[in-house]
């Protein structure tokens, strides 16, 4: 579901260091001047997150989508964990990752086009509920009665919206 730029490659192989995970800009597949992420952040309240859409912002974790890194980074911090599957797997790596020093980084003038899901199905949407509520336990415990909050009511809303609107937005 990517479409990488030609000169992509070069730029990243340019960029890379032992200390840093790098990613493209990424952009809509269909609409290519439409951003979909420079980065990503995370509210530090609730974990939520939510795509950058401008560069030169502060970057809290870069999507899953397409990553580059020196093997060397593996070494330093794992693999993605198997407990996430799917749905912050790519910010709990970021973030054990920004915990060991190593730079996260958009690499300007670096594309990939990204055909993305317009929705997700509400068992897709129970996941990231679930997996916020692990990331919370994993890396902010403190956090985790204000996320368990955030995790009802967004149940309370899918469910909502699904009972009077008949879809689950």
């Amino acid at each position: 579901d990517l479409v990488i730029s030609s000169n992509s490659l070069d730029l990243l192989i340019n960029n890379a260091s032992d200390n840093n995970i790098l990613s493209p800009g990424l952009y809509d597949y269909n609409n290519r001047e439409t951003v979909q992420s420079l980065g990503c952040s995370i509210n530090k309240y609730l974990l939520t997150t939510c795509n950058i859409k401008k560069h030169n912002q502060n970057i809290d974790f870069l999507s899953g989508a397409s990553l580059f890194f020196n093997k060397k980074i593996i070494n330093k911090i794992g693999l993605f964990s198997e407990k996430y599957f799917m749905y912050y797997e790519d910010v709990e790596w970021c973030t054990r990752a920004i915990k060991k020093d190593i730079k996260l980084e958009i690499v300007k003038d670096c594309f990939v086009y990204h055909r993305s899901k317009i929705s997700l199905s509400i068992e897709l949407k129970f996941i990231s509920l679930i997996n916020r509520l692990k990331y919370s336990i994993d890396h902010y415990f403190y956090l985790f009665p204000l996320v368990l909050i955030g995790v009802v009511l967004s149940n309370f809303k899918i469910f909502f919206n699904k009972s009077f609107h008949g879809k689950y937005n």
